[in-house]
């Protein structure tokens, strides 16, 4: 029996009390697709944590892999800064991603994929959805 791939998405999220979402897109050389600086506040009127983001340009039938290497091809070139930056603040990969079961195959990262994000010092969260029967 043929399984189906899992269905899945990605953005990278820079966050830090030091963040200053101009300087990362201008030293990344890479704007943002949503970004705020400390000025911005919550709906309860609350300072929050600057924050950059930068999404997956792929749709969900694409495997995990690419949606990652999409993002990281984008910041190549600033691979150093990133890896600084990690010390200071927190690089995560968010990860949207299909559970897998009997009709559903799983997650697999290869090796390179997880030793560049590692040497990078960016943190990998898997975010698990069900499908809800029709």
């Amino acid at each position: 029996m043929h399984k189906k791939k899992p269905r899945s998405w990605s953005t990278l999220i820079i966050q830090g009390t030091s963040l200053k979402p101009d300087t990362v897109s201008r030293e990344l050389g890479v704007s943002p697709d949503y970004s705020h600086d400390s000025n911005t506040t919550s709906l309860q009127d609350k300072q929050t944590m600057p924050i950059w983001q930068l999404n997956s340009r792929l749709k969900p039938d694409a495997t995990l892999s690419e949606h990652l290497w999409d993002i990281l091809e984008r910041i190549a070139p600033a691979r150093k800064l990133l890896k600084e930056w990690s010390q200071e603040m927190e690089i995560v990969l968010y990860t949207s991603v299909e559970f897998s079961d009997a009709d559903v195959d799983g997650i697999k990262l290869e090796p390179r994929l997880m030793l560049l994000l590692g040497d990078l010092g960016i943190h990998l969260e898997f975010l698990p959805w069900l499908e809800e029967s029709a």
